[in-house]
This record gives structure tokens, C-alpha cells and sequence, in this order.
């Protein structure tokens, strides 16, 4: 039973990547509202300094690694990892953009493609909670952490603290199907602090501190609500081949199910993460 447990949920983490015209939604819709402000955060916790090396993990379009980039400017070296090329792309040509000396790279976080020691800081955004091994992942960060070196993550808390979410996922399991459903549900992992806290110590880290973060994100209706969700993820393929009929009933009924989080804005709700930040020890 475990062992097939843990085969739907990788299948589940392998449906969510980035493809096509998504790392650009991505950027656009996501980043803004809230990895923008949760990598200026990870970045406050950790205060990099100047002369050292940096990597991120993980980095999608490259939030953390151009902010922590532009917080030093040229005062050290910045590798931003990813396993999809097109994310990468986008990362690329963003950096370029603002002027910012990043080195993107293509890789695995299972099986980080440098030596031990090297790094001075070592980021990773809203990314464990998508690898098949985020055990391994974790020790394959000690592993290239210089002693002394420190860790930050952030992880979203479960979906039950991000309730809109929760609306969302169900509403597109109804709709779509199960499939879109646990897409939806993807990002926000049943880890609670105690879990977090005991994954990264027995990946050999010490003085860990753990923070609860917690955001608004704002939507100017339940509809665009759901058409940035879905641009900018997977789920923009299964949506474009949705027949129109089908496509209002969910519309409708989202609407409905967030009228507690509506106002004469639009839509309103609370985003909580974890952040995570821990030193390998001398």
C-alpha cells in the first residue's frame, strides 16, 4: 500500500512542469502576488553577503536568484538550477534584461552536478515539495553547503491553510477531472512543521528556524482567479480542450464557492508558506 501511495504521488509531481507559453503566465501572474515578496523574504532571513557563491535551486523563471543577484550586484556568483529548459529560457532572458550576471544551468536536485563544499548559500522556492526524493534533495544540498554555509527554503503549507485553493482544486476535480484536481493540490504538501523540521535536521542541518509567512493574494474575480491559475501551470492544456459549456458551469460555481472571500474588489484570501532556514555546521 505505501509503495503505491508513493507512485501516485510522484505521478502527480511528474504532471507539474512548466511547459510552452506557461513560464512566461508564470511569470507574469505568479511571480508579482507572491514568490516576488517570499524571495525578498528568504533573502531578509538570510542576508547573503558579497565575494561568496549562491545557488538556486529549483529556480523557475529566476525570482530568488535576481533577487538575491540584485541585492549584491556583482559581489558574487549566482547559479540558479532548473530542470526545464523553457523555465531556464525565461530566467535567461529576464536576467539579461535587469542587467544581472546569473548563470543559468541545467540539472537535477537529486544529483546536484557540483563538488562538496562549494557553496556559500543554497535557495530553493517552493520546489520540495515536487521532487520525487525531497529527502535526498535535502542531503544533496548539505553535501555541496561549505560548513558554515546556510539553507533556505520555502514550502507551502498544506492546502487546508490556503482554503481558495482548496475551493479551486475541488471545483476542478468536479469540472475537469481528477486529474486537474490533484494538479491544483500539487504545491501545498500535508507537511507540517514537525515534519519540515525533522526532514532538514536528518539531512545533517542545525540551528534551524522555521517562520509562518502569510500573504493576500488579490484577484480582480473568481474568473481570472482560475485563468491565471491555469495559464500559468499545467492545467492550461487540459483547460483550452474544456468544451465552453463546461467551462461556464465551473466558473459559475467557483464564484459561488468563494462569495465568503469576495468583496467589491474582487477576490481576496490568505496564502501561507514556511520558511525554512538552516546552517551546516563546521
Amino acid at each position: 500500500m505505501k509503495e503505491d501511495i508513493m507512485n501516485d504521488a510522484n505521478s502527480e509531481i511528474q504532471t507539474w512542469q512548466i511547459s510552452g507559453n506557461s513560464p512566461a503566465a508564470y511569470e507574469r501572474y505568479l511571480v508579482p502576488g507572491f514568490f516576488k515578496p517570499w524571495a525578498e523574504t528568504l533573502t531578509a532571513y538570510t542576508s547573503p553577503t558579497s565575494g561568496g557563491e549562491i545557488l538556486d535551486v529549483a529556480c523557475g523563471t529566476g525570482i530568488v536568484a535576481r533577487t538575491v543577484a540584485s541585492t549584491l550586484k556583482n559581489g558574487a556568483r549566482v547559479i540558479g538550477l532548473d530542470n526545464n529548459r523553457e523555465m531556464l529560457n525565461k530566467a535567461s532572458e529576464l536576467s539579461e534584461k535587469a542587467g544581472l550576471e546569473i548563470d543559468w544551468q541545467q540539472g537535477h536536485a537529486d544529483q546536484l552536478p557540483y563538488e562538496n563544499d562549494r557553496f556559500d548559500y543554497v535557495f530553493c522556492q517552493q520546489g520540495m515539495q515536487f521532487f520525487p526524493e525531497p529527502q535526498q534533495v535535502l542531503k544533496e544540498m548539505h553535501r555541496v553547503l561549505k560548513p558554515g554555509g546556510r539553507l533556505a527554503l520555502n514550502i507551502m503549507r498544506s492546502i487546508r491553510h490556503n482554503p481558495a485553493f482548496k475551493i479551486l482544486s475541488d471545483e476542478l476535480e468536479k469540472h475537469v477531472g481528477e486529474n486537474a484536481g490533484s494538479m491544483m493540490r500539487a504545491p501545498f504538501p500535508e507537511w507540517d512543521q514537525k515534519k519540515i523540521r525533522n526532514m532538514v535536521e536528518d539531512a545533517g542541518f542545525r540551528d534551524i528556524s522555521l517562520h509562518l509567512e502569510i500573504i493576500s493574494m488579490r484577484f480582480p474575480s473568481s474568473e481570472e482567479f482560475l485563468r491565471r491559475e491555469a495559464a500559468s501551470s499545467p492545467l492550461a492544456g487540459e483547460m483550452e480542450s474544456l468544451a465552453g459549456e463546461t467551462r461556464n458551469k465551473l466558473i459559475d460555481h467557483l464564484h459561488e464557492s468563494l462569495e465568503p472571500y469576495q468583496d467589491d474588489k474582487g477576490v481576496v484570501f490568505p496564502m501561507e508558506t514556511m520558511m525554512i532556514i538552516a546552517e551546516k555546521q563546521g
